[in-house]
This record gives structure tokens, C-alpha cells and sequence, in this order.
């Protein structure tokens, strides 16, 4: 899901004032729109059955809150390969992705560990499909 901008809650809990001064905020509603902008191209290389945007919505979590848009989609390619074109979150590189890739490896000494990434559990079910 292409998620973005975040709304830290005051330490007397979230008010619908400030709230909504965050989601009014250009900066982080052009955030969110730069993100799904380049998760809509992944999801077009690898979608070729269709796909729909969701949203946008606010997640909802202990201490914050972050504005996403939910993608889903359907695709005849192998599971590995979506997961290949699909890997690297606009939010986590930059944008565009490919090339905020290439700036990273050019000035960043080290890794950036651990902080995004993705579980896939890969199978066939009884039939032979992939799951």
C-alpha cells in the first residue's frame, strides 16, 4: 500500500483540530500522491488484469497516524517476478525510483539496514496454482 505522511499524536492524545491540519497539509498530501504515482507505474508493468486504487484513508496506530491509499490488482505473472518490479517503496528510495536507487548507491557509504522490506510465503495449492 502506498503509504505516507505522518501524524505524530500530542502527548495529550489526537484532536480533530490538529488532525485535520494534517491532512490538510500540501506538503504531505503531495507526498502521498508522489507515492502512489510510482507504486500506479509498478502496478501497471506488472497488473495486466486490472487493478483498482483505494482510498485515500487514514491508518490508524498506537502513537501515530499515516494517509495511505490501498492497490489491488490482479496479475498473470509469477509471484517472484511482481515481487521483483514491486520491491523497492517510493517512500523508503524517493522518486522516481529507479534513479533515486542509483543516487543512493552512488552517495550512501553503507546500508541502510533493515527498516522496509517484505514476507512472502510462496507455494502451490493443490491444484498447481501459485499462492
Amino acid at each position: 500500500n502506498p503509504i505516507s505522511g505522518t501524524y505524530r499524536y500530542p502527548a495529550e492524545g489526537p484532536t480533530a483540530e490538529s488532525l485535520l491540519a494534517f491532512l490538510g497539509d500540501r506538503k504531505e498530501s503531495e507526498e502521498l500522491s508522489m507515492v502512489v504515482d510510482e507504486e500506479l507505474k509498478m502496478m501497471c508493468t506488472v497488473g495486466d488484469m486490472g487493478g483498482v486504487v483505494v482510498g485515500p484513508r487514514l491508518k490508524e496506530m498506537a502513537h501515530l497516524a499515516h494517509t495511505e491509499y490501498e492497490l489491488r490488482g490482479r496479475s498473470s505473472l509469477d509471484v517472484r517476478d511482481v515481487l521483483r518490479e514491486t520491491m523497492f517503496a517510493a517512500t523508503v528510495t524517493g522518486s522516481p525510483v529507479q534513479n533515486a536507487c542509483r543516487v543512493i548507491e552512488r552517495y550512501e557509504q553503507g546500508g541502510r539496514g533493515y527498516y522496509a522490506g517484505a514476507l512472502a510465503l510462496l507455494g502451490r495449492d493443490a491444484n498447481g496454482a501459485q499462492t
